[in-house]
């Protein structure tokens, strides 16, 4: 999976061949447009972890955009 060290937005270098999987199918679908959640536990603050959660959906964006020259316009999170 995509995984991110506790209450960070970084994505864990374990992630790369998920995300590797992911813009493999979307340079082979051109047409396919996403929505990225993120998501985080329970624990602490719900207003925190919101943010944290998007923060992560951005990241994800991030690197499929950045490393694997997916456009972004076909992301939304």
């Amino acid at each position: 999976g995509i995984v991110f060290d506790s209450g960070s937005a970084s994505l864990k270098s374990e992630s790369f061949a998920v995300l590797k999987e992911m813009a493999a199918v979307l340079s082979e679908n051109p047409g396919v447009k996403v929505h990225i959640i993120g998501h985080t536990d329970s624990d602490g603050d719900a207003s925190l972890n919101q943010s944290l959660s998007q923060k992560r959906a951005e990241a994800v964006k991030s690197a499929l955009s950045g490393q694997f020259g997916i456009d972004s316009a076909r992301m939304t999170t």
